[in-house]
C-alpha cells in the first residue's frame, strides 16, 4: 500500500509529543526512500508515489537545507 509509509511515520511521530530533529529527520528520510519508483510500478502507481514524495520533500525541504 502506498501509504503505509505514512502510517508508519505518523506512528513514530506520535509517540513523542515534541519530536525532535533526531526523530523526524530519520522519518522523512525513510519516507522519501520508500516513496522512490520500483522498476514493477505500474504507470499510475508512479505518478502517485512522484506527487507524494515531491510534498514531502517540498514541505521538509528547510530540514535539509538547515533553514530551521
Amino acid at each position: 500500500n502506498v501509504l503505509d509509509p505514512f502510517e508508519a511515520a505518523t506512528q513514530k511521530l506520535s509517540v513523542d509529543s515534541s519530536p525532535t530533529l533526531s526523530i523526524v529527520l530519520p522519518v522523512v528520510t525513510t519516507l522519501i526512500t520508500r516513496l522512490e519508483n520500483r522498476s514493477n510500478d505500474s504507470l499510475f502507481l508512479q505518478e502517485i508515489k512522484g506527487n507524494l514524495r515531491r510534498s514531502v520533500e517540498e514541505r521538509f525541504k528547510d530540514v535539509y537545507q538547515n533553514k530551521l
